[in-house]
């Protein structure tokens, strides 16, 4: 899809929905922007699936942790610093 936006009064560039939506944006998604001159990327970063809620008075993520951490090993180096 090919569109022509300028930007606003308030010097934003803004992406209409149907453009957000043929890119696959979600809301809130983070994204990336890469500027070169004469032109930006914009790139969804992967979403981690998960947010951190309470439960039972904790603090608990309930996601995916990223590639390489390992919850075991950081509860063992909390309980250490303790």
């Amino acid at each position: 899809m090919n569109a022509t936006i300028s930007l606003d009064n308030f010097n934003r560039l803004p992406v209409s929905r149907a453009l957000r939506a043929t890119a696959g944006f979600k809301r809130k998604q983070p994204l990336r922007a890469v500027a070169m001159p004469g032109k930006i990327i914009i790139e969804a970063l992967p979403s981690s699936g998960g947010r951190l809620v309470r439960r039972k008075g904790r603090m608990v993520w309930t996601g995916e942790l990223p590639d390489g951490v390992n919850s075991a090993n950081a509860v063992n180096a909390l309980r250490d610093e303790i």
